[in-house]
């Protein structure tokens, strides 16, 4: 990791090529320690050395990991498909890496709304994710296919009652509908789950 950092040092690279060597290495923490150095650098705003791919690259890597690192050669944005017995005990940090980030972004896009849902999904925090779904919803912002499939599957621990929680399972297929969002196996398997876990027959919906 010290290797891009003292390229950058030497201005054999830019901000955006060292940030994104340590993304593609999927290296979170490093990534997330040179983009805070950025911060510290008087010299450096990283609102005007990064371009937008770089932060959402950055903001997609922290959500998929909660800020940790991932071994070598491992896709993060595929790790978002797997189930979320692969983390049972690990919860979402809300004042880790991941929402730092999106709470500095100047314009808050469709995709940051998206990869935050689908990582605070993924680490267990169904408030946090549904708060979120809400807020992009309001902003006039549509939710992607990934994004829908980690809250059908989190909304299990939704901390509700059964029929609030079918309410907002109603609505999000609704949605979905609405936004012309085409359902996918996981759709399915995140459907489901969630009928699985809460006891319904799915046969009556």
């Amino acid at each position: 990791p010290e290797y891009y950092t003292q390229q950058f040092e030497d201005n054999k690279i830019t901000a955006d090529e060292a940030i994104m060597s340590f993304i593609h290495l999927g290296d979170a923490k490093s990534a997330w320690s040179f983009y805070q150095k950025l911060l510290e650098d008087p010299a450096t705003d990283p609102r005007s050395v990064l371009n937008s791919d770089s932060f959402q690259s950055l903001l997609e890597l922290v959500c998929v990991n909660n800020g940790e690192n991932i071994p070598l050669n491992t896709d993060p944005f595929e790790l978002f498909l797997e189930s979320r017995k692969d983390a049972p005990q690990r919860t979402w940090n809300r004042s880790g890496p991941a929402e730092n980030l999106f709470q500095s972004l100047p314009e808050k896009s469709n995709d940051a709304f998206c990869a935050m849902i689908r990582g605070s999904s993924k680490f267990n925090d169904s408030t946090r994710a549904f708060d979120l779904k809400d807020e992009m919803q309001k902003l006039g912002f549509k939710l992607n296919l990934k994004a829908y499939n980690a809250l059908l599957r989190c909304l299990s621990l939704l901390k509700a009652d059964l029929p609030s929680r079918m309410q907002r399972f109603e609505d999000l297929l609704q949605n979905m509908k609405k936004d012309n969002v085409v359902p996918c196996l996981e759709t399915f398997n995140s459907m489901l789950f969630f009928l699985r876990i809460s006891k319904i027959d799915s046969n009556t919906y």
